[in-house]
């Protein structure tokens, strides 16, 4: 108890001492011309303000931001500013309470190679843990990191407590203390909901997850949403009935979605639950109801690679179809083991290619000849290489 109180104590000393907010990046529409800023202050200290100019130019632009108090009475505000109009493929400066920081826009196409990190399972044991892999994946220089849920494990088993709202702040702070280039671009960062970001963690409502909510802007609610990216990437993010269920709505939504983008060339869905678990049982609900309602229409409209988390190890199945291994089949890979303790897979589990009992984030990097996934340890072994070259779509 002792050590939880110090703690505490060191995250509010921290920003009472420098008065210096957190600063994360996201999006909410396309990211070849928009960014989205949020920062985290204490209550007493709500700075408002943000300057920001294409790194080009000499005059800075200023704008003033959306701000509300974290919930449950927690003593920080968080700030957030949508910017757009902005050019693709482009950076920007930007400062925020005399605290410079500078980020990129998107390209519109891929006439060179763009690499995104993709992981989940992030923050459950040792601190370190998640620090060690965010050092890592900054080394590769992704264009941003999409995290697959269990992002803090703030959210209580018990949907009448509280979220650990201190958990939820020193998380961010880390991200945006280590998720840097060497440049020091910041790395925005996507998110989708895991059980840990939810209290009672599963078949809840989105009140059910006030932080989550709260502080990521995208997926917004209900709680699934998609994300273009220019002419070349769509990413799906899903609910695995942690507030929205897996069937109906969501479903329906899902296969409106990818019935309308069959023709783009990269096409990723990322969620948390894994269709295709290698530790916990094959029968497992939510997996059942993935492979039920999902699978279906993954196959039916050419979706190209599911992210998977929660199981905490490494896995990459093999193209599947029906179930089974197929040249034409989507790849599952994932499956969540940023920051945890790795567990060990099931033998002899037919559908899984590569598996690895190890913390890793996977850079996967798109050009116009195909798709390269490499799996790093946070020591930078790595673990798997993967290539889908020759596609089809244009």
């Amino acid at each position: 108890m002792r050590s939880l109180f110090l703690f505490l104590w060191l995250v509010a000393s921290t920003l009472e001492a420098t008065s210096s907010p957190i600063i994360y990046l996201t999006w909410q529409q396309d990211p070849t011309t928009t960014m989205t800023v949020n920062w985290i202050t204490l209550k007493t200290c709500c700075g408002e303000e943000l300057f920001f100019k294409q790194s080009n130019e000499e005059s800075y632009l200023q704008k003033k931001s959306a701000h509300a108090p974290l919930p449950e009475n927690a003593p920080y505000c968080l700030h957030s500013i949508e910017l757009t109009n902005l050019d693709a493929n482009n950076s920007y400066d930007c400062i925020i309470d005399d605290t410079p920081f500078h980020f990129r826009t998107l390209p519109k196409n891929l006439e060179n190679p763009l690499s995104f990190i993709v992981g989940g399972d992030t923050n459950q044991s040792k601190e370190s843990y998640f620090i060690d892999t965010c050092k890592k994946a900054a080394e590769e220089k992704p264009s941003f990191v999409l995290f697959g849920g269990d992002l803090a494990y703030a959210a209580p088993c018990f949907s009448f407590f509280s979220d650990d709202c201190e958990r939820w702040v020193h998380w961010l702070s880390n991200y945006a203390t280590y998720m840097r280039d060497e440049n020091d671009f910041l790395i925005p960062l996507l998110v989708t909901i895991g059980n840990h970001d939810v209290k009672g963690h599963y078949s809840k409502t989105p009140e059910k997850a006030p932080f989550y909510y709260h502080l990521f802007p995208f997926p917004g609610r209900p709680g699934y949403n998609r994300l273009h990216i220019g002419s070349f990437l769509s990413i799906y993010f899903l609910d695995t009935n942690h507030t929205n269920p897996i069937e109906g709505k969501q479903t329906e939504w899902l296969e409106k979605a990818l019935q309308e983008e069959q023709e783009r060339p990269h096409r990723f869905a990322l969620y948390h639950v894994p269709a295709y678990p290698t530790v916990h049982s094959f029968f497992t609900r939510e997996s059942k109801k993935i492979r039920e309602h999902w699978v279906p229409l993954f196959e039916k409209y050419g979706l190209d690679v599911a992210l998977e988390n929660h199981e905490h190890l490494y896995s990459r199945s093999c193209l599947l179809k029906e179930g089974e291994e197929n040249p034409e089949g989507i790849l599952y890979m994932g499956v969540g083991s940023w920051g945890v303790r790795p567990r060990v897979p099931r033998r002899n589990i037919p559908y899984i290619a590569k598996s690895s009992s190890s913390r890793q984030c996977t850079k996967i990097t798109l050009s116009k000849e195909g798709r390269e996934f490499h799996t790093f340890a946070p020591d930078g072994t790595l673990l798997d290489h993967f290539e889908q070259l020759g596609l089809t779509k244009e």
